[in-house]
């Protein structure tokens, strides 16, 4: 254990469930899983959550918020908990977050960008490269401007990107559009299911057609034929998907 780490026994309302400085999200959840609560009815709370004090009486959460939610329905008064002292850097923190993530699964494109940003804040580049791309997987040569363009997406595409649904190289690649241009092209990922692994060649083919015609990606997709490949939904996303590319892949249209 951390020898700035200390079980303490909190009361939940000296919590302060909204403070996200070791949020590994740029949004707090709010949902707690069913799991969950029919596991603490069960047998309580197994595994402490982590916080840090921020005054006499008052303390934040490193990692364990949906555990906290949950007692929080359940009526609770407290728990036991894991209490990084308020000396401690919040690089302390951020580390204790990301190992907390790590435990249980690699992190997202979104969950390492913002790790990123924070670590950053307290780190040279180098000794972020050093240090953490090991553990997130990262290249060693990894330029960090590539993770930071995806924080600029909006929340929805964020969502998308976390949940896996939109891949990452797309997500890039939408980044670098005007929102119109990538509101559209996201609407229709989302719509037609287009795997992490296709949409690479819809942004591509969209782009392309659009430069050729010197029109936005956003007025090319609201053309009537694109409208009638996308309201056919009798062949399934591939077939759709394959439909829309060859369409794009065609000569000027109307």
């Amino acid at each position: 254990m951390s020898p700035h780490l200390a079980a303490v026994r909190v009361l939940l309302p000296q919590i302060d469930l909204d403070d996200d400085t070791f949020s590994l999200l740029p949004w707090l959840e709010t949902a707690v899983p069913e799991a969950l609560t029919r596991s603490i009815a069960r047998a309580g709370l197994l595994h402490p959550p982590l916080l840090q004090a921020k005054a006499a009486t008052r303390f934040r959460v490193i990692a364990g918020r949906r555990r906290l939610l949950a007692l929080r329905e359940a009526q609770a008064a407290g728990c036991l908990c894991l209490v990084l002292a308020a000396e401690a850097p919040d690089l302390e923190g951020l580390a204790l977050s990301l190992e907390d993530t790590l435990a249980l699964r690699p992190l997202s494109a979104v969950e390492q960008a913002l790790f990123l940003r924070k670590a950053g804040r307290h780190l040279d580049p180098g000794q972020l490269a050093e240090r953490y791309f090991p553990l997130l997987g990262l290249a060693p040569g990894m330029d960090l401007r590539k993770p930071a363009r995806l924080l600029g997406l909006e929340e929805p595409l964020l969502r998308s990107l976390h949940a896996g649904r939109l891949g990452e190289t797309a997500a890039l690649e939408l980044a670098a559009l005007p929102f119109v241009d990538r509101w559209a092209l996201f609407e229709i990922i989302e719509l037609v299911g287009i795997g992490p692994g296709d949409q690479p060649r819809l942004t591509a083919a969209c782009q392309e057609a659009a430069r050729r015609e010197k029109r936005s990606v956003l007025d090319l997709l609201a053309a009537p034929a694109a409208k009638e490949i996308l309201e056919d939904q009798g062949g399934g996303p591939t077939r759709q998907m394959e439909r829309l590319l060859a369409w794009l892949s065609e000569g000027e249209r109307s």
